[in-house]
């Protein structure tokens, strides 16, 4: 039941968060669509852009995080400890690097913003890039998820076999005395 529920938060959050991703990527890439100096992208980014979309990504990002720590858990109980470490390290670092790469840019979108004479031949369309490359090593994140996910499977215990039945490989003891 528990591997269901990773598997449905999985796939369910990577579509609402790729689709908000989409469309988050696309507002920012209009953020100076009435024209704009380029010193006022940083603000509008801030101050528009930002709230507004960041709801919209918080439903799927919710989803991954809860499929994430519960894939976790489950892992943790069947004593896989490969499975484990992968889970639990690779989406870190993917996330982690993520938000250094986005940051990292930001600084230089903001300090370097009132230098050009458009949008365009800023750094700006390099901040765009970093805010796709981290919408994409997100959905990459929460795809080692659902292969974990899937690969539970195999940890979940099997029905006993019905009475009267014999289960393959064993000996029936009763029918050869």
């Amino acid at each position: 039941m528990a591997r269901r529920v990773v598997l449905a938060l999985g796939y369910v959050g990577s579509l609402l968060f790729l689709i908000a991703g989409l469309w988050a990527l696309l507002g920012l890439e209009f953020v100076c669509l009435s024209g704009c100096q380029p010193a006022a992208v940083p603000d509008r980014v801030l101050r528009l852009a930002l709230p507004a979309y960041l709801l919209y990504l918080l439903p799927g990002s919710v989803a991954m995080l809860v499929a994430w720590i519960v894939c976790l858990v489950l892992l943790r109980r069947t004593q896989w400890r490969g499975w484990f470490r992968v889970v639990f390290a690779a989406p870190l670092l993917i996330f982690l690097t993520s938000a250094v790469g986005i940051t990292v840019t930001w600084s230089i979108v903001a300090q370097t913003s009132w230098k050009y004479r458009t949008v365009a031949e800023g750094s700006y369309p390099i901040f765009m890039v970093a805010v796709m490359a981290s919408i994409l090593l997100t959905l990459v994140s929460n795809l080692i998820v659902i292969v974990a996910g899937h690969a539970l499977r195999r940890a979940t215990p099997r029905a006993a076999p019905a009475r009267g039945h014999v289960a393959a490989g064993a000996r029936n003891r009763s029918a050869s005395d």
